[in-house]
């Protein structure tokens, strides 16, 4: 791994003087879901728990980001979450995502029935591909979610499935290009989102298939992968940057697991120094400027001439798939089988 990162190392370097000419045909993006930085980043005045969020290193260091779209959860304090009547036996965690406003959920601390790896495939390839969990909770353990801003009416919703997904968190102006994504160019949210959200991006608009894997984990083992999933998300806040090799949308997913997770016997946790799981920063953000300029990463990257992406490509060739980690782990075994998101939904099996 150290090796890997002195090679990852000398690409940023070799990438420093380059974004300044490659980032002019970079695909850039002017989303409204993006605060007016003249406003310290302001989503919603009557919103709490608005984190007002800045990019916290890099180029952009200090410019507003898509947080009124992509934000990382945040664990209620028991006075912050008073005036939203927490029910005995839950989590109050705020900035859950859902039908594109936010939400304070009451999420049962021992409602998870199944946990579940899903693999968004994006582009045919896996370090092109996008990495979360899905937790699916018992019938009457649902989550309660209520409005978090002030101005919406205490309304309650109830899902039955919530998502964790860790997504890469950009500003207006940082676009994209192979090599600009090993620059420190984009931030990190830690989301919990409806799944019929998530469906929606994936399945609806961006037309990806989304396999599904059952992790094989004791009763216990699924609660505790939750509870950790939220503690990840409440210490990590949006203070950290995407990284291509050390810190993705997997590398950040294993680590719940694997401190989640009872090792020994059939299960052998892998050395995860050793274990490269290098992604491309993918999510929402990354979304919306693929549908908006039609780019074909893959063909960005095979075609391209540049050392440094040609660098890169070496080194996806090396990255380890979610699905045989899993299995290396104990955690995909014969009961770990489901169809595909896309399959669950035509057959109409979600409730």
């Amino acid at each position: 791994m150290l090796r890997l990162r002195q090679t990852v190392g000398k690409m940023l370097a070799l990438t420093t003087m380059p974004l300044l000419t490659i980032t002019s045909s970079a695909i850039a993006v002017d989303s409204p879901a993006f605060p007016d930085p003249k406003n310290s980043c302001i989503c919603d005045p009557q919103d709490p728990f608005d984190p007002q969020a800045q990019m916290p290193s890099g180029p952009f260091k200090g410019v507003c980001v898509n947080s009124c779209e992509q934000r990382t959860a945040k664990i209620l304090s028991p006075i912050q979450a008073a005036p939203y009547n927490p029910k005995p036996g839950t989590i109050a965690i705020a900035n859950v995502s859902h039908k594109g406003k936010f939400w304070v959920a009451q999420v049962p601390v021992n409602g998870v029935q199944d946990a579940i790896y899903q693999i968004e495939q994006m582009f045919n390839s896996c370090p092109l591909c996008h990495s979360q969990l899905r937790f699916r909770f018992k019938p009457g353990s649902e989550v309660i979610l209520v409005p978090q801003s002030l101005s919406e009416s205490p309304t309650e919703v109830r899902l039955s499935d919530l998502v964790y997904s860790i997504e890469a968190t950009g500003t207006p102006g940082a676009g994209f290009n192979p090599a600009g994504a090993l620059a420190n160019l984009f931030g990190l949210s830690f989301r919990l989102v409806s799944l019929e959200d998530r469906a929606q991006r994936m399945i609806i608009v961006d037309k990806h298939k989304v396999e599904q894997i059952r992790l094989a984990l004791r009763p216990e083992e699924k609660q505790k992968l939750l509870k950790n999933a939220m503690l990840q998300a409440d210490r990590s806040g949006m203070k950290f940057m995407y990284s291509f090799y050390d810190r993705n949308c997997t590398t950040e997913l294993f680590k719940v697991i694997d401190s989640s997770v009872s090792y020994g016997g059939s299960r052998k946790k892998p050395n995860a120094s050793k274990e490269p799981f290098f992604y491309f920063p993918t999510g929402t953000f990354m979304s919306k400027i693929l549908q908006k300029n039609k780019l074909n990463i893959e063909n960005i990257l095979t075609r391209s001439q540049q050392p440094e992406i040609q660098k890169v490509n070496q080194l996806l060739r090396q990255t380890k798939h979610p699905r045989e980690a899993l299995r290396e782990r104990g955690l995909n075994n014969n009961t770990s089988k489901m169809i595909s998101l896309n399959d669950e939904i035509k057959k109409g099996l979600l409730k």
